[in-house]
């Protein structure tokens, strides 16, 4: 209801119920054919359930559903677990202090969802880290490349860097130097967001903010930041 009355300007993600794998991967049908959603959310604390992790085979079949149907995995922010405090400090240095360790966990999340091996599997399915930002990405893939190579990871088709320009994609919204992210990644895989209507979101300065991060930017790549790649995740029609 909310994507249909705005006009085709907000695209919500269908939450599925992922611990009855045969009732996630029938909602998820149902997302795309009846409801016209785009994309899923999904945790990655799935043993916290009682479930076995992501990679798994017990979740196959729902990897290949959404493949088969282009509907990205979306991992919000704290997709990797919860995070910890050192004491109890004042409301808004607490929001603070945990705002930034969710981005955090979002680092758990996608370093092992690219040695998991799930992407092996699924190379053309799609996974997006949502509300996290991309300050963080080079320094993840430069590590994991570095320790792939180090240890003499032999059992997986291409190294992490490779695997994520494939397959995952990262947001960022309060970030307004994002060179080395677009340096080491490109714009192919990142996208603006806003974060609206989050207490941490830019408005009312998403146009300031959005030009900061965009300055001196060519404007093919300013495109796929703000709307191109986006629509090809998600698969939106670009009038």
């Amino acid at each position: 209801e909310m994507q249909k009355e705005s006009g085709g300007r907000l695209f919500p993600q269908a939450m599925l119920p992922f611990w009855d794998i045969d009732a996630a991967v029938k909602e998820l049908e149902r997302a795309q054919d009846e409801l016209g959603l785009t994309g899923f959310v999904i945790t990655d604390c799935t043993p916290d359930w009682g479930l076995p992790p992501l990679h798994d085979p017990f979740f196959d079949p729902l990897w290949d559903a959404a493949q088969s149907r282009g509907m990205p995995a979306n991992f919000h922010i704290g997709a990797g677990g919860p995070v910890r405090l050192w004491g109890t400090p004042p409301p808004a240095r607490q929001f603070a202090t945990l705002s930034t360790l969710a981005q955090m966990g979002n680092m758990v999340c996608i370093a092992n969802l690219l040695m998991s091996g799930l992407l092996d599997r699924f190379p053309r399915m799609k996974f997006v880290s949502v509300e996290s930002g991309v300050g963080w990405l080079p320094f993840l893939l430069e590590s994991l490349d570095y320790q792939f190579d180090e240890n003499g990871v032999d059992d997986l088709d291409v190294r992490p860097s490779e695997a994520f320009r494939r397959q995952v994609y990262g947001s960022y919204w309060f970030e307004k130097d994002i060179g080395p992210a677009l340096e080491r990644i490109g714009p192919d895989n990142i996208m603006f967001e806003t974060d609206f209507p989050h207490a941490t979101c830019l408005y009312p300065e998403v146009r300031e903010q959005k030009a900061a991060s965009l300055e001196g930017l060519d404007p093919a790549v300013q495109r796929k930041l703000l709307y191109e790649t986006a629509a090809r995740v998600y698969q939106l029609s670009i009038p």
